[in-house]
């Protein structure tokens, strides 16, 4: 899984000229058919509240060009999500980032942390 900042929409759409967008992308890299069932993330003041999980929870509703969820992805297909770096800036900012996906093959959520630059 990669979580991509500082990407822009070509052609933009009318009004959204400039505006930058996070991509999320999973592949199947199975052999066998997993649901994408959430785009998530979470947020941390800092280094240390990281370390003990002291964390913001939050649901990404993906900005339009991401898959659909709940979304079957087959072994070597791919799973794309899109959020508005403009709100996640506007939210997180000089806080660590981490965006990722559920699914069902896995307990756990993945994680990948996002840095942007200004």
């Amino acid at each position: 899984m990669t979580a991509a900042p500082n990407l822009m929409a070509f052609p933009p759409d009318p009004g959204e000229e400039g505006k930058t967008y996070i991509h999320v992308s999973a592949i199947n890299r199975g052999n066998s058919a997993t649901t994408v069932t959430h785009f998530l993330g979470y947020s941390s003041n800092n280094l240390w509240d990281l370390i003990r999980s002291k964390k913001q929870h939050f649901i990404v509703h993906g900005a339009s060009g991401s898959s659909p969820i709940p979304h079957k992805i087959h072994p070597g297909d791919e799973w794309r999500g899109v959020a508005d770096q403009d709100i996640m800036k506007e939210h997180f900012t000089g806080k660590y980032l981490y965006l990722g996906i559920v699914h069902n093959q896995r307990k756990k959520p993945i994680f990948r942390r996002v840095k942007y630059s200004a």
